[in-house]
């Protein structure tokens, strides 16, 4: 996944660039939000139940989360950015905003899904 910043000649660039990624990204956003959803009825089964193979569930499927993002935020690769001049600090840029992304997704994400589970009970 490429994150290309270069200015483009015409606003419709722009615009096509903008539409393209509204198109994806969003199909993706409610996908996550489903997981996020199913890993709070997992939350909520497993700790009112107390059944050691739905907090195993819970656990994976947290676990999981975490290293779908992980992998999911490890493509970005950022160019044209006017401070970054090497291949390699593109590099570095991009593996640290991978790193700030997976973890803050997964933050949210499990955040949201504990106060679901929370108001669930």
């Amino acid at each position: 996944m490429e994150i290309d910043l270069t200015w483009k000649e015409t606003e419709a660039g722009w615009q096509a660039i903008l539409d393209n990624f509204w198109l994806q990204a969003t199909s993706v956003w409610f996908d996550w939000l489903k997981w996020i959803m199913m890993v709070a009825a997992l939350i909520v089964v497993a700790d009112k139940s107390g059944n050691l193979v739905f907090k195993s569930l819970k656990l994976f499927s947290l676990f999981s989360m975490f290293f779908y993002f992980a992998a999911f935020f490890s493509r970005i690769r950022v160019k044209g950015l006017p401070v970054v001049r090497s291949q390699r600090g593109a590099f570095a840029f991009s593996l640290a905003l991978g790193g700030l992304l997976t973890t803050a997704a997964a933050w949210c994400a499990i955040s949201l899904a504990s106060a679901v589970a929370t108001m669930s009970k």
